[in-house]
């Protein structure tokens, strides 16, 4: 049973995710790593009859305002577009309700550099508009610098560091060269070192 929970509880919004869960869905968008489409209907129904399931009633205006921002044609079959195509599909899932919580799966993937640079603009200005929290996974990491406040470092499925970029960065490796004026320093320096210090990910 992989639905409900084996032990112990996850809150989103101060609320629990299983007795709250049509609660925070209404207030949370998902781009997923393969977004799921009807494949026979045209993108515009996609967007309207996926979009009619918040309560929140999203105007047509809204939809074709991103398509325009986005050059998505909307009245083209979904089995027609590309894979760029069907990820602007789901970049106005979304965008388009100015939810709470955005949670972005490689939201890039399929699009060109200036597509994708005019999501990053309206990503920002929507979340300046209405203050929400964008959940962002990318492997990008030119991306990720140019928009996240805070960053988390997954390994092996496991969350192992969360921190400011700055922060980030002043632990990132360091090469430093050390260049020595004849045989003898060299060989004097290392006649004083008696052992390397193995710490995490660098070496002292």
């Amino acid at each position: 049973d992989l639905i409900r929970k084996t032990s112990g509880e996850a809150k989103i919004f101060d609320l629990d995710v299983h007795s709250h869960s049509i609660d925070i869905r209404q207030r949370t968008a998902y781009i997923p790593g393969d977004l799921g489409l009807f494949q026979e209907k045209t993108a515009r129904r996609n967007l309207k009859y996926l979009l009619g399931l918040y309560e929140n009633h999203i105007p047509i205006r809204r939809i074709e305002a991103l398509a325009e921002i986005f050059g998505l044609e909307l009245d083209r079959k979904v089995k027609e577009l590309s894979k760029g195509n069907k990820q602007k599909v789901g970049i106005i899932l979304a965008l388009a309700p100015e939810v709470d919580l955005l949670i972005l799966d490689e939201p890039t993937s399929g699009l060109d550099p200036l597509i994708t640079a005019e999501f990053y603009k309206v990503l920002r200005q929507q979340q300046k508009k209405t203050g929400s929290t964008v959940l962002l996974s990318s492997h990008l990491l030119g991306e990720v610098e140019k928009v996240a406040h805070r960053v988390g470092i997954i390994r092996e499925g496991t969350l192992v560091e969360v921190a400011t970029l700055q922060k980030l960065k002043s632990m990132a490796m360091k090469e430093i060269k050390v260049e020595f004026a004849t045989k003898e320093a060299l060989q004097n320096f290392f006649s004083k070192i008696n052992s390397l210090t193995v710490l995490k990910n660098r070496f002292i």
